[in-house]
């Protein structure tokens, strides 16, 4: 990665989804940049882990589901609790579903949704009445996907959840204004996390999906985090309501059919449980 200098000292940020993927490496490069930072995740496992690969004073865990009200206002009041502040907020939680519409489980389209829209509504919610009542300001970034605007078959929950934060971003970033609160959201391309080794896995699957990424290779988390860092800078003080793709070019000739790919590799039809 580029040598890029952010000097976070003296900031307080708030992950979802921390202790992995995307929010574990932008947890990784605020704590490198000199802020204290608080991650919120739903696997203890993941946070033990996270904490003792990261961990010190400057780092603070919480063990938590987002789509709980009770859950995300107690990160929030931990994270007061434990660091005096909050200034930026990541909404990095999310998890994927597959199945052709007429044969999805409702089950999974309601626990996707909650998990990338519900979860992302209510963290916000939770951390930016606390900038909002003590007139800070502040900075929220929500991780959405090219998913939004780009749509790839069996994805349906997936592709309809990161639209939302991605309309959401957009209301918020127009209410917060005023109150020096920006809102934006980042739209990653593949990137291997979590969230795409199964898939990834899969021989062949990466080939595929990098005949369709114009740069040449498949995104890192580490990627992501660079913009996440610029967002939440004071650099990005007059960027606001904005979605980034950040992928590589993939938005630019879009994806392969996703349960299609999926269904060639594995020979069977993909079960329609959630990816997390």
């Amino acid at each position: 990665m580029p040598d890029v200098t952010w000097d976070f000292t003296g900031k307080v940020a708030l992950a979802s989804g921390g202790a992995s993927g995307i929010g574990r490496a932008a947890a990784t490069a605020w704590l490198a940049a000199g802020a204290r930072v608080a991650i919120l995740d739903q696997s203890a496992e993941r946070l033990e882990e996270t904490a003792a690969a990261l961990g010190g004073e400057r780092l603070l865990t919480v063990c938590g589901d987002v789509t709980e009200v009770a859950d995300c206002e107690r990160a929030v009041d931990e994270t007061l609790r434990r660091f005096g502040r909050l200034d930026v907020l990541l909404n990095a939680a999310g998890i994927g579903g597959i199945g052709r519409v007429w044969e999805l489980d409702p089950l999974v389209w309601d626990r996707v949704l909650a998990v990338n829209l519900r979860g992302t509504f209510l963290l916000t919610r939770a951390a930016t009445r606390w900038m909002v009542e003590h007139r800070e300001p502040g900075r929220v970034v929500n991780i959405a996907s090219t998913n939004a605007s780009v749509p790839t078959t069996g994805h349906s929950p997936y592709c309809a959840s990161k639209a939302g934060v991605v309309a959401f971003t957009q209301v918020a970033a127009l209410e917060l204004a005023p109150r020096r609160v920006t809102v934006n959201a980042i739209a990653p391309g593949p990137v291997d996390t979590n969230l795409t080794a199964p898939l990834f896995a899969m021989a062949g699957a990466r080939d595929a999906f990098l005949r369709h990424i114009p740069v040449g290779r498949i995104g890192r988390a580490e990627d992501i985090a660079q913009m996440i860092l610029f967002l939440s800078s004071a650099a990005a003080e007059w960027v606001t309501g904005q979605c980034f793709y950040v992928d590589g070019g993939q938005s630019l000739v879009a994806l392969p059919p996703y349960i299609d790919l999926v269904e060639q590799l594995l020979g069977v039809a993909p079960a329609g449980a959630p990816i997390c």
